[in-house]
C-alpha cells in the first residue's frame, strides 16, 4: 500500500501541492490526470523520492520514505 499524507510543495511563491493525501491499494492500476502545471509530475517526483515534500509524508507499506535524491547525486 502506497500512503500519501498532507503532501505540501511550493517552488519559490509558487504552490504547486497543498494538501495532497490519498491511499493506493495492491493490486490495482491507477492513474493520475490533470492539466498542464497541476503538479503530477512534482507529485510523481515526490513519491519517487527524487524531491523532498515541505511538509506532509510518504508511506510505502507502512515505512516512511525518505529523500534519496541527495544521495544520488553524492551530497
Amino acid at each position: 500500500m502506497l500512503e500519501l499524507r498532507n503532501i505540501h510543495k511550493s517552488f519559490g511563491d509558487v504552490r504547486v501541492l497543498d494538501g495532497v493525501g490519498f491511499c493506493l491499494g495492491e493490486g490495482f492500476v491507477y492513474t493520475l490526470k490533470g492539466g498542464n502545471g497541476a503538479g503530477k509530475m512534482t507529485l510523481i517526483n515526490i513519491i519517487s523520492s527524487f524531491i523532498k515534500p515541505d511538509d506532509g509524508y510518504v508511506e510505502l507499506k507502512g515505512k516512511k520514505l525518505r529523500c534519496v535524491y541527495k544521495t544520488l547525486r553524492g551530497k
